[in-house]
């Protein structure tokens, strides 16, 4: 009987999970993805990985893994509450670092994520209720503290968590994004033409 890697790398996983051995895990997650392990399991692995990245402080990676995990199942309201509560001690971790084009990415991230989950999955209203709470205060920040810098502590972190969020999507998430997108040029476009066209004269009325 011939073992494949797939099978190889389940057990591996499967292991890991077991032993409670999360660095392994975390190395073999990634590789999992491109041999094509069940949702089931990837699913799990990512959420024990976040939790134990989490428990160490390493807040960026956490929020890179539990939006693994959310992506995987994005029903489920406990990974997308994660990666809410998560990015909300992010930014009160860095506010005094963030340049203005930090804090704008990362209200970007943010936007995809609202977008997303409160189309698709209104009754996480926990976890959305805490979105526009996080915006005043990146929103504050911008006009009040803006710090122009091409580089900052965050920016390197901010990075990854826009990458990962708006370039790790699901199709049905990439879709949804572009439609919001092209919806949002539509409309701009109406409102120039609007805005460009002569108001119509009113006919007098003769006696």
């Amino acid at each position: 009987m011939n073992i494949t890697g797939q099978q190889i790398l389940k057990a591996r996983i499967t292991k890991n999970i077991k032993d409670k051995e999360y660095k392994k895990l975390l190395d073999a997650l990634p590789v999992g993805e491109e041999y094509g392990i069940s949702n089931d399991l990837m699913y799990k692995g990512w959420k024990l990985a976040a939790q134990y990245l989490e428990e160490k402080s390493f807040l960026t990676d956490a929020i890179l893994c539990y939006n693994k995990a959310r992506r995987i199942k994005p029903s489920t309201l406990v990974v997308f509450d994660k990666v809410i509560t998560l990015l909300t001690q992010f930014f009160s971790k860095y506010k005094n670092e963030f340049s203005v084009d930090d804090l704008v990415k990362l209200k970007g991230s943010i936007a995809v994520l609202e977008n997303f989950h409160s189309v698709n999955y209104s009754s996480q209203k926990k976890a959305l209720e805490k979105i526009p709470d996080l915006n005043i205060k990146i929103n504050y920040h911008i006009n009040h503290y803006p710090k122009v810098a091409e580089e900052t502590k965050a920016t390197f972190q901010v990075q990854k968590i826009y990458n990962a969020i708006t370039d790790d999507m699901t199709m049905h998430e990439a879709n949804q994004e572009l439609a919001k997108t092209l919806t949002d040029i539509i409309r701009r476009e109406k409102a120039k033409d609007k805005k460009g066209k002569p108001a119509a004269k009113k006919s007098k009325k003769k006696k």
